[in-house]
């Protein structure tokens, strides 16, 4: 099942912390779409693609701009989006 994160708590976080011009570097439109799924990056392990089990995951959430689809990625604990236990780790 895919971890959802409320895209407007996203956009709230994402106005207090993004500070000056909103345009997307790439085509400079302010056009952008935050989704609702959280997407991971994984430590790289070389060839062994299938194999991965545990390790570090890095939860995230997308800011994809709708002209180009130039996509930023937010670290969705960093943004209180996602609690430390939901991501798989225990808080102390």
């Amino acid at each position: 099942m895919t971890e959802k994160i409320d895209p407007q708590k996203a956009v709230e976080w994402l106005n207090s912390q993004w500070k000056g011009p909103k345009t997307c570097p790439v085509c400079h439109n302010n056009n952008w779409t935050v989704g609702e799924d959280l997407v991971e990056i994984r430590p790289f392990m070389g060839d062994d693609y299938i194999g991965f089990v545990g390790g570090s995951v890095l939860p995230l959430f997308a800011v994809t701009c709708k002209t180009c689809g130039h996509t930023l990625l937010f670290n969705a604990i960093v943004a209180g989006l996602l609690k430390l236990e939901a991501a798989g780790t225990k808080s102390e």
